[in-house]
């Protein structure tokens, strides 16, 4: 009850004083717009007001046009400044790095020592193809583990299968690699290119590289060139190229 109180007192107040800056700001109005009809720059005092009124309105309107864009200035900055000390003040506080958002959270599992690139690889003969090797370097671009396999051909009995079913296929060798050795069952795998005598398979480590992937597989206009360890690090920073090397393999 008492709230209630407060709130019509202070509804009150804001009207009467609202009421009464309006009334000043009227009686200037018209004050000033007499005075220029007096000093005949107006017809009449109503037009002399209006020529007031107008005026002032344009002055009320650049100012609300420079806070506008001081007011997108702040909040650039404060988007820019808050999380970093929102960061920094996690840290003092905790003495603990600020856990990553859920997106770019990294599944370490997914990384592969060279032997087990290896196996999965061997993984892959005559199930689908004959004499499987690494076509290049196993790359990891983007939170992406991207590698890429040749073979003499598909394996007779595959000699047919739709395009459909090989990547399918492909796709849950890798999978089921990853259930023996990791246990992982729920990871996402996608294969980009699938022929008779080579496949390139992305393995995302985060959840926002299964969007990228998925997004770029939707689009679908990227070439296999695009996929070679020198395509994905020519326009990536060598210093980035380097921090990230170990991290990810």
């Amino acid at each position: 009850m008492p709230l209630t109180i407060n709130m019509i007192n202070i509804t009150i107040k804001f009207l009467l004083y609202g009421t009464i800056f309006i009334l000043i700001l009227a009686f200037i109005i018209v004050s000033v717009g007499y005075a220029i009809y007096k000093t005949e720059r107006a017809e009449s005092w109503n037009k002399g007001s209006y020529m007031v009124y107008k005026r002032i309105w344009n002055i009320f309107q650049k100012l609300f046009n420079i806070l506008k864009k001081m007011g997108k200035m702040i909040w650039k900055f404060l988007k820019w400044i808050l999380p970093i000390l929102g960061t920094w003040f996690y840290e003092e506080a905790t003495g603990n790095a600020l856990p990553p958002k859920p997106e770019d959270r990294i599944c370490k599992d997914v990384s592969l020592a060279d032997s087990e690139i290896d196996e999965l690889v061997g993984e892959f003969n005559r199930q689908p193809y004959l004499t499987p090797i690494l076509a290049e370097p196993v790359c990891a671009y983007d939170g992406i583990l991207w590698i890429h396999i040749k073979s003499a051909g598909l394996d007779s009995k595959y000699a047919n299968l739709p395009l459909k079913d090989l990547k399918r296929l492909i796709e849950n060798i890798v999978k089921g690699f990853y259930q023996k050795h990791r246990h992982l069952v729920n990871i996402d795998v996608f294969v980009r290119i699938a022929t008779a005598t080579e496949t390139i398979i992305a393995i995302p480590f985060t959840m926002k590289s299964v969007e990228y992937v998925k997004n770029q597989m939707s689009n679908d206009y990227l070439t296999e060139d695009v996929f070679t360890e020198k395509a994905l690090t020519e326009s990536i920073p060598v210093e980035e190229i380097e921090s990230n090397h170990d991290y990810w393999l």
